[in-house]
């Protein structure tokens, strides 16, 4: 399978490009800094270009079967996430794409959600620290959920840069309090959710054991 990846210059992006090189998918990824990825990977094809562009996402999009974003917040630029998804949106549409899966955060509050006191206590410190970035995680949400995407929006809550424990608890509605999850893991669980149908059209709470 042909992923079209955003963010792969990321630490959690980086993850996600070895867990899906050795489960045999190729990839198209888009790169502000293509330093940061090793040349010499194979089933690798880098485009320059920034998330938000018509055209670096056009040339991402080309051959591509599903895409995965794991774009991270940027503090210098707060609105990134949802002026990504207005331009990825209509263009997957014109592309013939239909599944996307993309991190978000624990601190967005969705209808439905279940958090114990721990987990509101961790949102509630997301919500103090990143505001706007968590503001425009929701916008980012919104899009699409009203969009006709085949779409999961993954909510883990701090991310670790620690090796992978397989072990992690997730629920499309019910947060554990578990403030953290490894990047190497969360890599795993976006991998798997490729061919899980399970949380199609969710925003699924993921996290540590």
């Amino acid at each position: 399978m042909r992923i079209a990846l955003l963010g792969g210059t990321g630490r959690t992006g980086r993850q996600l490009i070895r867990v899906l090189l050795d489960r045999g998918h190729e990839l198209n990824a888009l790169v502000r800094t293509p330093a940061k990825i090793r040349p010499d990977l194979e089933r690798v094809n880098m485009i320059v270009g920034v998330s938000d562009s018509p055209q670096a996402l056009n040339d991402l999009l080309k051959d591509a079967d599903i895409v995965i974003s794991a774009l991270g917040p940027d503090k210098k630029d707060p609105t990134l996430q949802s002026r990504t998804a207005a331009v990825l949106i209509p263009a997957m549409n014109r592309h013939g794409i239909v599944r996307f899966i993309g991190v978000s955060g624990e601190g967005v509050d969705l209808p439905g959600d279940r958090k114990n006191l721990v987990a509101k206590v961790v949102t509630f410190g997301i919500q103090r620290l990143a505001g706007p970035m968590v503001q425009d995680k929701f916008r980012e949400y919104e899009l699409f959920r009203v969009s006709d995407l085949d779409w999961t929006l993954v909510r883990p809550p701090r991310l670790k840069d620690t090796k992978a424990t397989g072990k992690i608890t997730h629920d499309a509605h019910h947060a554990t309090g578990s403030s953290s999850i490894t990047r190497a893991d969360l890599a795993v669980f976006i991998a798997d959710l490729i061919e899980d149908p399970d949380y199609v059209q969710q925003a699924p709470f993921v996290a540590g054991i």
